[in-house]
């Protein structure tokens, strides 16, 4: 078993470096792991938030974001796909209304995330398991 000090930045640590691999790798084998690298940090970014949620919505099964038509395991992963193509724009392209393009999708992508954890932090986890605890007693 890993210790909390490693396995609670793991996702992060996929996605900066998988992130970092793919601003500055040239080879295309050393791009194929870098993306697969940023795309498991997603993917286990979005596992543990699916199952650490304490709001009420997500709890009980109901789509919990307005783009009804658009499927939940889409929305999820949205923030990282914006900054996937932001790291491309900003690594492939020379011409600077790209870059600027590329920059603005990062930022948008990690306020979308920073507004994610805000909003879905509404108990911590010792709360959420003493409140269902109750719940399950009367």
């Amino acid at each position: 078993m890993l210790p909390i000090l490693l396995y609670e930045p793991l996702p992060l640590i996929y996605l900066c470096g998988g992130a970092t691999l793919l601003a500055t790798g040239e080879n295309g084998l050393l791009l194929m792991s870098a993306s697969l690298f940023y795309w498991a940090g997603a993917l286990i970014w979005v596992i543990r938030s699916k199952n650490r949620r304490t709001d009420v919505l997500a709890s009980r099964g109901y789509p919990t974001h307005k783009f009804l038509l658009f499927p939940e395991s889409l929305y999820e992963f949205r923030p990282f796909f914006y900054s996937f193509v932001g790291i491309l724009l900003l690594r492939n392209t020379g011409q600077t209304i790209w870059l600027v393009t590329g920059a603005l999708l990062i930022l948008w992508a990690i306020y979308c995330l920073y507004r994610r954890s805000v909003n879905r932090r509404h108990l911590n986890r010792y709360q959420y398991k003493s409140a269902k605890l109750k719940t399950r007693l009367f």
